[in-house]
Parts: structure tokens; sequence; C-alpha cells
């Protein structure tokens, strides 16, 4: 991407962000801090003439505290996280690490920029009760024993741990052994992901000064699609991020292959509705052709209604819109019926790791909490 290309795609995007969230109105401290994104606009304040102007003294001085805040618990995060990075070596546990430190160092000029809550680490289900064993060690601990006989198989349900440190900086480790950790909409989606291809793909990346597996290019942005979609775009910062992405890797990004993943993967629908709420917001550089192969045979109300909603500046944060959204996404009738059977009722096992507790303590109450979490509206 050339200079001139390229200077023209971050004013877009800036003109987008201020258009999203406009620094004049009663709301617009809560809504940054809520969606994650006041020290990016403190930083951009400092940056960009058209911010500066945009956000007055006294909420750049309220951004600045965000920032500095950001700032110091993220250097904490990255010294635990380069402390993982070398027990995972020296133990010889093969790990990849995504989402928070790894977005944050690689698509961010300034580790302030971009708040984070945990470390995400991805190990092969067979490394899973060691990775288990050296987190406890180090101070984390799971939310149950975890033993070969109390870990399920890998399901179409969840697939991850959240290790626990009262005190520490952060006070979370995510230990994943499948990158689908959501329930899909069309269990096809399942048989189609390729984890093997996932590993096959990874490379080597330093992040902050360590050297650590990660992602490939394709895998991660198709990944922070899915991820963003899932969630319904909030925070917004999960919106930023790609968008970060896409203004430092558009132009030598491979879409031929990015495209044929995420069909293979059976994740077009996502990376399609991610792809236009980022065009529609922001006029983001994705080549016509990617969208034409991305775009659905079937659009159904309930996507198109999703999407009207976040592009107008809606956040989506009830877990109903979403359910609506991925019946919609299911083609059949017998489809949607089986998602909504599957969805409710998990097998015991994967009860266990959605509500991350022993499988000897799931009882009613988890599928009654499950089932009334996801028709409420707020």
């Amino acid at each position: 991407m050339t200079g001139i290309k390229a200077d023209a795609q971050k004013q877009r995007f800036q003109e987008g962000l201020l258009r999203c969230f406009d620094p004049t109105g009663k709301s617009f401290l809560k809504s940054v801090k809520q969606e994650r994104i006041g020290p990016f606009f403190y930083k951009a304040a400092l940056e960009s003439d058209v911010f500066k102007a945009a956000i007055s003294p006294e909420d750049i001085k309220i951004l600045e505290r965000f920032y500095y805040a950001t700032f110091a618990r993220n250097i904490r995060i990255f010294d635990t996280f380069k402390n993982l990075a070398g027990l995972f070596r020296e133990n010889g546990i093969k790990a990849l690490f995504f989402k928070g430190p790894v977005v944050t160092a690689s698509l961010y000029d300034d580790i302030g920029c971009r708040p984070m809550t945990d470390i995400d680490i991805l190990v092969r289900r067979q490394d899973v009760v060691r990775a288990a064993d050296m987190l406890s060690g180090f101070g984390y601990t799971p939310p149950f024993a975890v033993t070969q006989n109390s870990l399920p198989a890998t399901n179409i349900y969840h697939n991850s741990l959240l290790f626990s440190a009262a005190g520490r900086t952060p006070g979370f480790v995510h230990l994943y052994w499948h990158l689908l950790n959501l329930f899909p909409y069309d269990i096809s989606i399942w048989k189609k992901f390729d984890m093997d291809e996932i590993w096959a793909s990874s490379r080597e990346a330093a992040v902050e000064g360590v050297e650590v597996l990660t992602l490939a290019d394709e895998d991660l942005l198709i990944y922070l699609c899915w991820h963003a979609f899932k969630h319904g775009y909030t925070p917004f910062i999960l919106l930023i991020d790609i968008c970060m992405f896409l203004l430092l890797k558009s132009g030598v990004l491979d879409w031929e292959r990015v495209g044929g993943k995420a069909k293979r993967f059976g994740l077009f629908r996502p990376v399609y509705h991610t792809c236009l709420i980022l065009h529609k917001l922001f006029g983001a550089a994705i080549p016509l052709e990617f969208m034409n192969r991305m775009r659905p045979p079937k659009v159904s109300f309930f996507e198109k209604k999703f999407v009207t909603q976040v592009t107008r500046g809606v956040p989506v944060r009830e877990r109903l819109p979403m359910v609506l959204v991925y019946l919609g996404m299911n083609e059949s009738w017998m489809g949607r019926l089986r998602y909504i059977a599957r969805a409710a009722f998990p097998p015991r096992e994967a009860m266990a790791i959605i509500r991350q507790k022993d499988p000897a303590r799931v009882s009613c109450k988890d599928y009654l909490a499950r089932i009334f979490s996801s028709i409420k509206l707020k």
C-alpha cells in the first residue's frame, strides 16, 4: 500500500471513529470507557489535530488518566506474559499465544492504547494437563482439578479453562485446546474447522522482545472477525483491533488465502458481516472480489437487523438478539431446531467446561441458568 493510500485509509478510519463516538456528546466519556477505547482516543488526540480539536481539554485530561492506568497495568501483564512464554518453552510445551498481548504489541504502536484483561494461550489437548500443572505451579489456579479423567474430549461447546490468581496481574490466564470456544450456530463449522491446519500455518513472532508462536495473518484476521461477531462487537475495541490489523496488513495480505480458509472453515458469514460493518463504519479497504466471495447466498432478517444496529452505533449486549441471529444463519428449519436443542442441552461433560466446574457438580440449575441467560433481554 502506498503512503498516500495508507494515509487516506487512516483518515477514513479516524473520521468514522469520531462519527461513532461524538466527543461533544454527554455520554462520550462513559461510552469510550465502557467500550475500552478511552486510551486509544487519548493517543489519537496527541497525534491528530482532528481528534485534538474535537475533544475538550477537560475530557483529554480524563482520557489521559485512562491511558496511564492502562499503560501501567499492561506493563505488568507483559511481564507475566514473558514469564509464561519462558515457562512453556522450558517445559517443552508447544504453546501458541493470541489475542491480548499479541494483538496489543503487534497491531498498536503503543502498549498503553489497548486495555487487556487476561492472557490467552492455545496448546494441544494432549498437553492440557501438563500446562495446567505448570500454571498451577506459577500461581494460577484452575476452576477444578485438571486430570485426564476430568477433562472432556474436544467438543462443540467450550474448549478452554480459566485459571485465576488473586492479587496477580492479570488475574486470569485462559488456556485453550481449540479455537472454537463458543457453540457455533451451525454444527458443520465444527467439522470443517481444521486445528491441524491452524498449527501448521502458525509462525514465530517477536512480541515485546520475546519470540513466541502465534497465528498466521490470515488465521488471525478470520479469528478476530469470528471473535468480534460472537460477542456482538462489544466492547468496540474488538472492531478497532481489526481496523488496526487492516491498516497495517491490508496491502500485503493474501486475500485469496483468507477467503479460501474462511470458506473451508465454514466461517465466511461472520467474516463477511464483520468486513461489511468495517467498510460501512470506516471505509475499510477490503477488496470487492473478496466480499463477493464471502457473501452468503441468503441473509436472514435477523442478520440484516443485527448489522444495521451495529453500523448505527448501537451495541448488542444482550444474548437473545445473538441467539436470533444464529437461528437466522441456519438456512433450514431442521438446522434451527437442532441448534436450539444442542445449545440448550449440552452433554454433562461439556456443561462442566461451560460453567467452569467439576463435572460431578453439574446440576439442573446449570442448565436452567444457561437457558435463562440466553433469553433475558438485559
